[in-house]
């Protein structure tokens, strides 16, 4: 055999190894998360990974669950552990890579955008918005917004909290610096108003 040709088998093996490789990891992660049950952990854990109660969850779950597509093959990702990968995803303001790689969740990085796209397009259904996220319209219910307001801050005059997070993001090929924020890492700069207390 000619150089060429050692060469062209070389780089035909190696590919070979790779994609070995990838389907070894997609099986391993495939069987961590079919053997894991992400609600089996303390409350005091699940609410640090995901930010919310397993109640909640569970609850969120449910209501989620007609608004997206049902696994039809066997080895399909659960709607279950796509809207955990989710919570996760957003409550730790992390890569998809980390968030995936969550020993509950087994999930790859591709998976974990997959899912944080679907969960994030149920959740912005006319359905989930017009159920959950209300403004007070009358001056009657500003009103008590206000005062409830008041009493457990003491601050006149306010009908919501703001506060805000970075999610963290890819860089993007194009208008890389719009997204690059003061801590040097590219985000998503996003906003939450609520009143006084949220339920979690």
């Amino acid at each position: 055999m000619d150089d060429l040709e050692i060469s062209f088998v070389m780089r035909a093996d190696r590919e070979r190894r790779r994609r070995r490789d990838i389907e070894v990891n997609l099986i391993r992660l495939r069987s961590v998360r079919d053997a894991s049950d992400p609600f089996s952990v303390t409350n005091e854990i699940f609410k640090g990974v995901y930010r919310i109660s397993k109640e909640l969850a569970k609850e969120l779950i449910k209501e989620l669950h007609p608004l997206m597509v049902a696994p039809r093959r066997s080895s399909a990702i659960p709607i279950e552990i796509k809207v955990l990968c989710a919570l996760h995803f957003y409550a730790q303001g992390s890569y998809q890579k980390s968030a995936g790689s969550d020993t509950n969740l087994g999930l790859c990085q591709s998976s974990v955008s997959c899912a944080v796209e679907e969960v994030t397009a149920a959740l912005n259904t006319r359905e989930i918005l017009m159920k959950w996220i209300c403004f007070p319209r009358m001056q009657v219910e500003r009103g008590k917004a206000i005062t409830k307001n008041f009493k457990s801050s003491q601050i006149p005059g306010v009908i919501g909290y703001v506060d805000g997070t970075h999610v963290a993001i890819r860089a993007l090929a194009e208008d890389e610096h719009v997204f690059l924020n003061r801590k040097s890492f590219h985000s998503l700069n996003v906003m939450i108003v609520s009143e006084n207390k949220i339920s979690i």
